[in-house]
């Protein structure tokens, strides 16, 4: 029986060793390859050493909204934009958390798009980066957990891609690759409402528990942190908005977290919310995309000094 133990520790132990060995290479190998769903050279920095003073997190809302160069304000300032198309709002927590368990100097500004399917789960989905994540983070792990069985494919996966397969090659590819030339005075687009009831045939979002749970790790982590966090959601389509039946109970949850936090600002360009105004339906490529980003950052900046003393974007 003693052999046997002895035996077994050892087996163990190597296999142990054999799993950090390829978590190693995995490690060193590892590349976030270019692609129209992010722009992979921001999530590349998030792992050298980054000390940048605005980060901004969310889906393609959060993507197609904001423009990096207007965001630096003519350098003054570093800005890393951590959207990810699609992301449900878990990657968003998980991007933050470990961007602050390897940057050199914590941001001084958060900004996270949120919107009516911020916590549904068809509209938005754990892709496949968290596997990149995971592999380049271990403290991440902690996490894994509560996932269920969601997680081990998309690390495995990300494991595969940048362990065993030879690396695609290098490519231009970004979300940058999405915008349309620019048209900020006229509406290019027609509301569908079909489509809209593909996800939404009731025309709720609703609230899942996990995403809520996120949310709220997102709201307790920038508190702990003393930064600043902005929470805004994007402009829309007025009559894509009048079609959510269940827009004012998300919109409390981001009300409540504005008021129950000092260092936490809501701004809601939608309709109903205080920043709304007709005319960003010219601004927008679809129903809920902004297409001129470089107009709504500006306009961003201003109710950022407005709204906050944020040291960053003062009045």
């Amino acid at each position: 029986m003693k052999k046997f133990s002895i035996k077994l520790l050892l087996f163990i132990i190597q296999l142990i060793l054999v799993v950090l060995f390829f978590l190693w290479v995995a490690i060193k190998s590892h590349k976030f390859y270019p692609s129209d769903m992010y722009y992979a050279n921001e999530f590349e920095s998030i792992y050298e050493t980054p000390s940048f003073d605005v980060i901004a997190i969310g889906n393609s809302k959060l993507l197609s909204a904001i423009d990096k160069k207007t965001l630096e304000a003519n350098n003054k300032h570093t800005v890393a934009v951590l959207g990810y198309s699609s992301a449900n709002i878990s990657i968003s927590k998980l991007t933050l958390e470990t961007y602050l368990n390897n940057c050199a100097i914590k941001p001084t500004l958060i900004l996270l798009e949120v919107s009516w399917f911020t916590f549904n789960t068809k509209r938005t989905s754990l892709h496949g980066i968290v596997g990149d994540l995971f592999i380049k983070d271990i403290f991440l792990w902690k996490n894994y957990f509560k996932f269920n069985n969601t997680l081990f494919p998309k690390i495995k996966s990300a494991f595969e891609n940048n362990v065993f397969k030879n690396n695609p090659s290098i490519s231009s590819e970004s979300y940058a690759n999405r915008f349309k030339k620019p048209s900020p005075l006229t509406v290019d687009y027609t509301f569908n409402i079909s489509k809209m009831e593909v996800l939404f045939p009731e025309h709720i979002a609703g609230v899942d528990k996990l995403l809520l749970n996120d949310f709220n790790a997102i709201l307790d982590l920038c508190a702990e942190e003393g930064i600043d966090l902005i929470l805004f959601s994007a402009p829309e389509d007025e009559e894509y908005s009048r079609n959510q039946k269940d827009i004012e109970k998300i919109k409390a949850i981001y009300k409540k977290a504005s008021n129950n936090y000092s260092n936490i600002f809501y701004l809601d360009y939608t309709l109903g919310g205080d920043l709304w105004n007709k005319k960003y339906e010219k601004w927008l490529v679809d129903s809920h995309h902004i297409n001129e980003n470089v107009l709504f950052t500006k306009k961003l900046i201003i109710d950022i000094k407005v709204e906050t003393q944020n040291s960053l974007y003062k009045k």
